[in-house]
């Protein structure tokens, strides 16, 4: 069991060496941004995985531990930002949990200087779009979907879904199949 341990230990360590090494200054179109709750085997744990999958390639960009608070959502978007090119804005989308749209507001912005006064405002990135698709259960079954944009418009989400290929809906199909893989 030490033996195994220790296996998968380095091997731990060695994919996050190659991925910091090979996953830099990435041009993502589509990410999708999901979370997950699973439980340790062993140790009766409560985990959640928070995940950023480009919809293209399926690459899973930035992968975060921790609880589902506003901090591990600002550090899953920090790692995000840190393998993007630099002024490379994806396209987001997402559950409905809110937590996202502030670690990406946080992120995808500058501070400007605001006229006639000494001080400075942040200012969102007008490229940012981020749309949410929430889903809402009754009895354990799919009752309701709504999509609801949460910076940017429709129009602009819908033309760069379809630029990118696809439907021009929002949807977080893709990183919902990996959580499967990953749990």
């Amino acid at each position: 069991e030490g033996t195994l341990t220790t296996w998968l230990t380095r091997a731990g360590m060695h994919s996050e060496r190659l991925h910091r090494q090979k996953f830099q200054e990435l041009h993502l179109d589509h990410v999708q941004l999901d979370e997950l709750y699973t439980t340790l085997r062993n140790k009766g744990q409560v985990v959640w995985v928070w995940l950023a999958l480009d919809a293209q390639t399926k690459i899973i960009a930035a992968a975060q531990l921790g609880p589902r608070t506003q901090a591990t959502a600002h550090a899953l978007i920090h790692a995000l930002v840190q393998v993007l090119a630099p002024g490379c804005i994806p396209l987001f989308t997402s559950d409905g949990l809110n937590l996202y749209f502030y670690g990406l507001t946080a992120h995808f912005g500058a501070w400007v200087e605001t006229l006639g006064a000494k001080k400075r405002e942040w200012q969102v990135a007008a490229m940012l779009v981020y749309g949410q698709l929430i889903k809402s259960y009754r009895r354990r079954k799919l009752a309701h979907v709504e999509r609801v944009m949460r910076w940017g418009s429709m129009e602009t989400l819908k033309a760069r879904l379809q630029q990118a290929g696809w439907s021009g809906v929002v949807q977080t199909a893709f990183v919902e199949r990996v959580n499967l893989t990953v749990r």
